[in-house]
C-alpha cells in the first residue's frame, strides 16, 4: 500500500511538473533602452537580455520572436539584426539605416521591416507647371528570408505588419471609392502588380485597423481598431481597443479590450491569450470568454510572445 502511494504521489508531482513546463513561455520586451525577458507565469522575474543600449543612443527596438522563440529580430541604432530567441548571436543585416518596425515569421524563416527610403513623395507637374519633384522618407515594407541576403518590396507607404502564418500582413482601404479607413490585408507576392491579395479583417463600425497580429495556427487576428474620420486633421494615433477577427472571412468578432490607450496586440504560443500595451503597461486577456485583461508588470514597450 505504501508503494502505490508514493508511486501515486510521484505521478501527480510529474503531471503538475509537465503542466507547468507547457504554461512556460517568454515574453521578450523593450525595457527601455534595452531587451529584457520574463517568463509570462511569473513575471516578476526580469532577465535582462542586452546591456549595451544607451539612452542618448543607440536604443532597441521592435523585438519579434518566432512562435517557438528559438529566433529574434530586433532594431538597435535604426538598423535590423537577427539573433536567437535570447538576443545572442546578433548579426546586422546589411541594409541602410532607417528601419523603424520588424516582425519575424512564426517559424522563423523570414522577417518583414519597414524601412525608411529616400523617394519622390510628390512628382513634378507637366509643362508649363512645371516643378520638381519633391523627395523625402517613405516608409517601404519589406520581407526577406532569415538565410538572405536581400529584401523583396512588398508595400509603399504603410504604417505596420504582422503575419499570418507564411503571408505578410497590412493595413489597406477597404473597399470603396473616396476617402475610407484601413482594414488589415494579407499582400500579394512581391512580383505581383496588386499590393493586396485579399481583406483578412474589416471593421463593421468603420474603424481603421493598424498593428496586425495572427493566432500560430491562423485561426484568429487582432488588430488596433480606433476611431476614424473623413477630415484631412485627421491624425491615426495606432491606439484604440484590441478587436478580433477571423482572418478566413474578415468577419469582425468582438472587442478583447475597450480602452482607447491599447496597442501592441500580439498572440500567445498557443492562440489562447493576446498581450499588449496600455500606458507601458504589459496586460494579457484570454481570447475566449469575457474576462477583464490581467496587468502583468509596467515599464514595457513593444512585447512579443514565444515558447521559451
Amino acid at each position: 500500500m505504501r508503494r502505490r502511494r508514493t508511486v501515486g504521489a510521484l505521478a501527480v508531482v510529474l503531471a503538475l511538473a509537465c503542466v507547468a513546463s507547457a504554461q512556460a513561455s517568454s515574453i521578450v520586451y523593450v525595457c527601455v533602452p534595452n531587451l529584457c525577458r520574463i517568463d509570462s507565469a511569473h513575471p516578476k522575474k526580469v532577465t535582462h537580455l542586452t546591456h549595451d543600449g544607451k539612452a542618448k543612443g543607440p536604443v532597441y527596438l521592435s523585438p519579434s520572436l518566432s512562435t517557438k522563440g528559438t529566433k529574434l529580430s530586433f532594431i538597435k541604432g535604426n538598423r535590423l539584426y537577427l539573433a536567437q530567441g535570447n538576443a545572442t548571436h546578433a548579426r546586422v543585416i546589411n541594409e541602410p539605416a532607417g528601419t523603424a518596425v520588424t516582425r519575424m515569421r512564426p517559424d522563423g524563416r523570414q522577417v518583414a521591416y519597414i524601412r525608411s527610403v529616400n523617394d519622390i513623395i510628390s512628382p513634378g507637374y507637366t509643362y508649363p507647371y512645371y516643378s520638381p519633384p519633391i523627395y523625402g522618407f517613405v516608409p517601404y515594407l519589406f520581407t526577406r528570408p532569415i538565410s538572405g541576403d536581400k529584401g523583396a518590396t512588398v508595400a509603399r507607404s504603410t504604417s505596420s505588419t504582422g503575419w499570418l502564418r507564411d503571408e505578410v500582413m497590412l493595413p489597406y482601404p477597404v473597399p470603396g471609392d473616396g476617402a475610407r479607413p484601413e482594414g488589415i490585408c494579407a499582400a500579394a507576392p512581391p512580383e505581383a502588380d496588386q499590393v493586396c491579395e485579399r481583406m483578412v479583417a474589416i471593421d463593421p463600425g468603420g474603424r481603421t485597423l493598424s498593428e496586425p497580429a495572427a493566432s500560430p495556427d491562423g485561426r484568429y487576428l487582432v488588430a488596433v481598431a480606433e476611431p476614424w474620420v473623413d477630415d484631412s486633421n485627421y491624425q491615426q494615433t495606432f491606439r484604440g481597443a484590441i478587436a478580433l477577427f477571423n482572418p478566413a472571412t474578415g468577419e469582425f468578432l468582438r472587442d478583447l479590450t475597450t480602452a482607447n490607450p491599447d496597442g501592441d496586440p500580439v498572440f500567445s504560443p498557443d492562440g489562447k491569450q493576446v498581450a499588449f500595451t496600455r500606458n507601458e503597461g504589459l496586460y494579457v486577456v484570454p481570447v475566449a470568454g469575457r474576462a477583464k485583461p490581467k496587468l502583468l508588470r509596467r515599464g514595457v514597450r513593444d512585447p512579443t510572445w514565444g515558447a521559451r
